[in-house]
C-alpha cells in the first residue's frame, strides 16, 4: 500500500546493480528485487522478462516509464526503448529515488531530511553522488550539505582498489611529499611506482572522476586502517570495517573514545563536509600504534555525530524534524543505530527501510513514486 494515489499506472525501470523494478497503480506498489547487474547479458534478459510477464500478470499498462538519470544504465536504455505515443518518459535523480523508496516504504508523504549514503548514484551536476542530504519530498528535492569531492583515480578501479582512495584524501590534505613521508604502515604497503602514475593523473584530471560518496569514504579509511586494500566483492572493505568497529568492546581504557571530526563550510547555501581533521586524527593514531578497533569505531562515531550535527543544522533552517535514512551505506548496522540514536536525542524523528533494502535494490519504488508526482508537470 502506498501512502500516495497514483494518477496514472507506472513501470519504474530501477538501476543496473541490484536489478529491480517497480509496476504501480492506484494506490499500491508491486516491487520485484531480481539482483545481479544488468550489464550481464542473461542478468539483463531475465529483467526484461520478468517486467512483460509481470505486466501481463497484473494486468497493469504503464502510461508512465521512469528511470535513472544515468544515461549509460541499461535501465535506463531499456526504459527509453519503450517510448510510445501517450507514454510520459520521466527521468529520476537516483538519490532522490533513494530517500522516496524509504519514505514510500515507511508510509511517509510529508517533506524529510532525506540522508543518501551509498557508493555511486549519477548526481545533477554530472558527479558522482553518494554523501547527500537533501530536503526533499515526492515532487522535488534540494541539496542541502554534501561530503566535499575527491578526485578517484582510474574510476572503477579505485572502487577496486580502496588504497587508491586514501592515497587520494591524503595526497589533497598533506600534499607531496609530505604524505608520503607519514611514519605509517600505509605508506610502506602502496606501491610508489603506481602512486606516481596516479598523482599524474590527478592533476592532469585523466580519468579521475569526482566523487561525493560515503561508501567510498569507508573504502579509503578501511584501506588507511590496514584492514584492505583491494576488494574482491562490493562493499567488502566497508563490511570488514564496521565488523572491526563492532567486535568485543574495547579496553576500559578506549572507553568512551574521543571521536574524529569534520569541517563544515557553507558554500552558496550549501553545507561542504571536509574530512581532512579526521583524516589527520587517524594517521596520528596510526602513528602511536592505537587500536585498529578503536580506529574503525571512531570512525563509525565520528560519522554518525555529522549526521546529527547536519541534520540539526538543517532542522534549524527548515523546521523539518522527520529524517529518512536511505543508501545502501547503511546496510551498516553499526551506523544506522549510532546514528539514529544521536538523531532520537536531539528530538528528530527517523525513518529506514525495515522490509525493504535500503540499498538500488528498492530504488525502483521511489522512482515510481516521484514519477507519479512528475507526470502532469
Amino acid at each position: 500500500e502506498l501512502p500516495v494515489r497514483l494518477k496514472r499506472p507506472v513501470l519504474a525501470c530501477g538501476a543496473d546493480m541490484k536489478a529491480g523494478f517497480c509496476l504501480a497503480m492506484k494506490g499500491r506498489a508491486h516491487l520485484f528485487i531480481l539482483g545481479g547487474d544488468l550489464s550481464s547479458v542473461g542478468v539483463f534478459n531475465n529483467y526484461r522478462d520478468e517486467i512483460n510477464k509481470a505486466i501481463g500478470r497484473l494486468k497493469i499498462k504503464p502510461e508512465v516509464i521512469a528511470h535513472d538519470m544515468h544515461p549509460d544504465y541499461f535501465s535506463s536504455k531499456f526504459a527509453l526503448s519503450l517510448s510510445a505515443p501517450g507514454r510520459a518518459l520521466i527521468g529520476v535523480w537516483h538519490h532522490h529515488a533513494h530517500i522516496a523508496s524509504t519514505m514510500a516504504a515507511s508510509g511517509l508523504k510529508e517533506k524529510v531530511i532525506g540522508i543518501a549514503f551509498d557508493g555511486t548514484g549519477f548526481g545533477d551536476d554530472s558527479n558522482i553522488w553518494g554523501g547527500e542530504f537533501l530536503l526533499c519530498d515526492y515532487s522535488s528535492y534540494k541539496r542541502m550539505a554534501h561530503l566535499k569531492y575527491i578526485p578517484l583515480p582510474g574510476g572503477e578501479a579505485a572502487v577496486r582498489e580502496p588504497w587508491r582512495l586514501a592515497c587520494a584524501w591524503l595526497y589533497e590534505i598533506y600534499g607531496e611529499p609530505k604524505f608520503l613521508k607519514l611514519a605509517i604502515d600505509f605508506n610502506r604497503r602502496i606501491d610508489k611506482n603506481t602512486w606516481r602514475i596516479l598523482k599524474s593523473m590527478i592533476d592532469n584530471k585523466i580519468n579521475t572522476p569526482l566523487s561525493s560518496s560515503m561508501g567510498r569514504l569507508f573504502d579509503a579509511a578501511a584501506s588507511l586502517i590496514g584492514i584492505r586494500d583491494t576488494v574482491n566483492y562490493e562493499a567488502q572493505a566497508a563490511i570488514e570495517l564496521e565488523k572491526l568497529a563492532a567486535s568485543p568492546p574495547l579496553p576500559a581504557i578506549f572507553w568512551p573514545p574521543q571521536s574524529y571530526g569534520f569541517t563544515i563550510t557553507n558554500s552558496r547555501g550549501v553545507f561542504v563536509i571536509d574530512p581532512e581533521p579526521m583524516f589527520r586524527k587517524i594517521a596520528e593514531d596510526l602513528h602511536k600504534q592505537a587500536a585498529c578497533a578503536e580506529i574503525a569505531w571512531k570512525f563509525h562515531h565520528a560519522v554518525a555525530l555529522l549526521i546529527g550535527v547536519l541534520c540539526k543544522k538543517i532542522y534549524r533552517k527548515t523546521r523539518v524534524r522527520k529524517v529518512v535514512l536511505s543508501g545502501g551505506v547503511f546496510q551498516n548496522n553499526l551506523l544506522n543505530s549510532l546514528a539514529s540514536e544521536i538523531l532520537r536525542s536531539s528530538s528528530l524523528s527517523v525513518s529506514s527501510n525495515k522490509d525493504l533494502p535500503v540499498n538500488d535494490g528498492a530504488l525502483a519504488l521511489g522512482q515510481a513514486l516521484i514519477a507519479n508526482a512528475k507526470a502532469d508537470i
